[in-house]
């Protein structure tokens, strides 16, 4: 389901929801109110007729008593007057049991209306943390696909001055991906022959750009002492997006003589031992 489909849909969903909030509420409000107008009603017609019978079963006492009529309508209103505030009281309650009702039957509805309201929050919020996800995704294979992408192709010894000489090492570093990137850091460390060790590494800090397909040559490495072993190291560097990236090379350092035909020197010959790490 696509973002805009989810979002849509959501909507949907908050219309008739509070569609059937207003609908529900106006039930619980007619509800109340038909409750309090037939309480009232019942509560003056029971009233009126507690008058009437007051009248009628005191007409006979007043005729025997020869009380005029304002005497005998002040002796029914004593009669039936305490009668009618009872029922007026109960009115009153009942009226207030009502509306108590609707009220709580209103928190219930709104509650439940808030429950499914959270519901679509979460569901719009998943959506787009989804949808967030799915972009970064999209950029990281992006990115993957269309980044620099740094090896180790070769390396040389050579004398570096000023006096008196120190050994160094020059690394030749190619571009094999589809856009340029920048090294800032080279890592270095001559260990013992057959072992991978990226632990306390010396870092050369060089920057240097290489466009895609071409090759720089970086260094020198410089060393205190030199001896055969192997070369490990690791190339820092950034490409698409400033994103950061490393990757590892070892070479194998020896001492090759050459029998008199040509002076002796060192040799440096590239190497994959198991224990480095995979540059892609």
């Amino acid at each position: 389901m696509s973002n805009g489909d989810s979002g849509k849909r959501s909507e949907a969903w908050l219309v008739v929801a509070l569609a059937s909030a207003t609908i529900i509420g106006g039930f619980i409000y007619w509800d109340a109110a038909s409750r309090q107008t037939a309480s009232e009603i019942e509560a003056e017609v029971r009233s009126v007729g507690y008058a009437n019978t007051a009248r009628e079963e005191l007409t006979s006492t007043c005729i025997a008593n020869e009380l005029s009529a304002e005497e005998c309508s002040e002796k029914a209103e004593e009669t039936y007057r305490p009668k009618q505030r009872d029922e007026l009281d109960l009115s009153a309650q009942q009226t207030m049991a009502a509306w108590t009702r609707a009220m709580g039957l209103a928190a219930l509805v709104g509650m439940g209306v808030g429950i499914f309201g959270l519901g679509l929050i979460w569901r719009t919020w998943d959506a787009t943390r989804q949808a967030a996800s799915n972009s970064r995704e999209t950029l990281n294979a992006y990115i993957a696909k269309e980044r620099g992408y740094v090896e180790a192709t070769g390396a040389e010894y050579i004398d570096v001055s000023p006096e008196p000489l120190r050994p160094g090492v020059i690394i030749n570093l190619r571009n094999v991906g589809l856009s340029p990137l920048e090294i800032f850091a080279i890592n270095y460390k001559l260990v013992p022959q057959g072992t991978w060790d990226p632990d306390g590494m010396s870092t050369l800090a060089r920057r240097k750009l290489i466009p895609a397909g071409e090759d720089r040559e970086i260094g020198a490495l410089i060393f205190t002492e030199f001896s055969e072993g192997w070369l490990n190291g690791s190339v820092e560097y950034t490409t698409l997006k400033n994103q950061k990236f490393k990757a590892y090379f070892c070479f194998n350092v020896a001492w090759q003589e050459m029998g008199g035909y040509r002076p002796d020197r060192w040799s440096i010959t590239q190497v994959y031992p198991p224990a480095m790490p995979s540059n892609f």
